[in-house]
């Protein structure tokens, strides 16, 4: 058996965190001397300290790691943990990734007139536009795509302008009304999803590159409509000039944000 001192060595685990283990039971000495109270540890200990300090340095934390080694001791279910460990590791780092874009956006705007300087805005009337629509709920803005890939395998072949239609009261974060529509003048108006976005006068911007310029393209129309005295008339609607099914190119994409506006008071 070895003192505690000789353990550490051996375990390559600090006395300090040795004594820490013993109290969480997670590494009880083999035998504590009833006289001296010294700790003694055996050498098939080695194996589970092995483990331990494995599992910490995956970033499994104290609780965890005693639960993997008690409920996960032969090799087999160990692995299945650890793989469903690793997809969740996976997941969180997808997450983290897009922070991290995010974040440089955000960057790159700090200090600029955001609204004014790259989202102007005008003023355009839209006539009857004629197409083919399909709404539904779908989870989050984000899966904007399921729609239009539902939409395009029941429409025929041909050249569309692709416009969303948004109309949740406010902004959702799950559950999301959405409209897609695929705008032709050659639409035919026996087919089942044929429908006709109705004139609107709006306020426009221009957004050029990934969608995670929406939300201040939003507020560059919003100002622009206070400061014009208007008032919102309807839902927001996008038009997509050149989409992601264009061009897989973020930086590529340009969306039109539309504001309907209610007639003037005067």
């Amino acid at each position: 058996m070895f003192r505690i001192g000789e353990f550490s060595r051996l375990a390559m685990i600090s006395i300090r965190m040795l004594r820490h283990y013993d109290k969480l039971g997670l590494l009880r000495p083999g035998y504590i001397d009833p006289d001296s109270g010294y700790r003694y540890y055996e050498a098939a200990q080695l194996c589970t300290a092995g483990r331990i300090r494995a599992l910490r340095a995956l970033g499994f934390g104290l609780a965890e790691t005693s639960e993997i080694l008690t409920r996960y001791g032969d090799a087999d279910s160990l692995r299945r943990y650890l793989m469903q460990s690793l997809s969740r590791t996976q997941a969180q780092a997808r997450v983290l990734e897009a922070r991290a874009v995010l974040l440089a956006s955000a960057i790159e705007q700090v200090g600029k007139d955001e609204m004014f300087m790259n989202y102007p805005v005008e003023c355009k009337k839209f006539s009857v536009r004629k197409a083919y629509c399909l709404r539904d709920i779908i989870p989050r803005y984000e899966d904007e795509g399921i729609l239009w890939r539902r939409l395009g395998e029941q429409v025929p072949d041909g050249t569309y302008q692709a416009v969303s239609v948004y109309f949740d009261e406010g902004y959702r974060e799950s559950d999301v009304d959405v409209q897609v529509c695929m705008v032709s003048d050659a639409a035919d108006p026996s087919h089942p999803l044929y429908c006709e976005l109705a004139a609107v006068e709006a306020a426009s911007t221009m957004v050029y590159g990934r969608h995670d310029q929406t939300s201040a393209a939003c507020a560059a129309l919003g100002a622009w409509i206070e400061a014009n005295g208007r008032q919102i008339g309807g839902c927001m609607f996008s038009i997509y000039h050149v989409s992601p099914a264009m061009d897989q190119n973020p930086d590529k994409w340009v969306t039109e944000v539309c504001l309907p506006l209610q007639p003037p008071l005067f």
